[in-house]
């Protein structure tokens, strides 16, 4: 997927209808969000407490959400006065399915200056964001006094993009257990990483793309193409524990499945 390309926009009304309409709060589970003072209506950051914390637990680990394209899912869902239905903070969401198993949530949006997405073609924009997340993760665990001994990278289209060519490349050494769940695509890694051998053996790497998710349909995306291309290179990289699923849907029908994927990977990697 390029940096130019776009199909997050179909999920819903247009962003910049809905902008105005987010105000400085976090809904569908306790949150707390970050904010820049340019945009006050898509904060930088959401953030989501495991459920262990009411009960005076302690969280189990951290799962980092980065969005597609558009960004609307960051900004709005879970928000009442948004059209655009569940997937990460709404019902069966990414955010009831993690919380509800003791971990934290992070959603983290792309610091590139168009706010559509975190890919770029520039190698200095891509270090950037790679640097930006990173920091992010740092900041706001301390912040929230998260546990990151078990992280997941959970990216939609564009950010699963993002995470499987370029974050987790260069972040995956520094992940002690977890791994990535990737939805609408997540192409091969860019260049020739370097993995240790704990990384290969431990970390959980796991692709779910619609079978409708082509270059057909609707255009431009090959986003299942994307996903198995990915898979065989990860494997030819050492990576033990992959899984994948490519149920009857399209790439806007993939949103709905968030919780119940995320839900079934955590729970096999427990």
């Amino acid at each position: 997927m390029t940096a130019n390309i776009s199909r997050r926009h179909t999920l819903g009304l247009p962003l910049a209808i809905a902008a105005s309409a987010y105000a400085s709060r976090s809904t569908g589970t306790a949150g707390d969000t970050s904010h820049s003072k340019e945009e006050v209506a898509a904060p930088p950051t959401r953030f989501f407490p495991s459920r262990n914390r009411t009960d005076h637990k302690k969280p189990v680990g951290l799962v980092v959400y980065l969005d597609g394209d558009g960004q609307e899912l960051h900004d709005h869902d879970g928000d009442e006065k948004s059209s655009i239905s569940g997937g990460f903070a709404g019902a069966d969401g990414i955010v009831g399915a993690a919380t509800s198993r003791g971990y934290d949530v992070l959603s983290v949006r792309t610091p590139q200056n168009n706010k559509n997405n975190w890919l770029s073609r520039s190698k200095k924009t891509t270090n950037d964001s790679i640097n930006h997340l990173k920091r992010t993760i740092q900041e706001e665990s301390h912040k929230h006094s998260c546990k990151t001994g078990q992280l997941w990278l959970v990216g939609y289209s564009g950010g699963s993009e993002f995470i499987t060519q370029d974050f987790f490349p260069n972040y995956a050494n520094s992940i002690t257990t977890g791994g990535f769940i990737v939805f609408g695509g997540g192409d091969s890694p860019k260049g020739s990483p370097k993995f240790t051998e704990r990384s290969q053996d431990t970390l959980s790497l796991n692709w779910v793309t619609g079978k409708l998710d082509t270059s057909k349909y609707p255009e431009y995306y090959d986003a299942l193409g994307h996903a198995q291309r990915s898979i065989e290179r990860y494997c030819s990289h050492g990576f033990h524990h992959t899984w994948n699923d490519w149920p009857d849907t399209d790439h806007e029908g993939i949103v709905e499945k968030f919780g119940h994927y995320v839900g079934l990977v955590l729970d096999r990697e427990k």
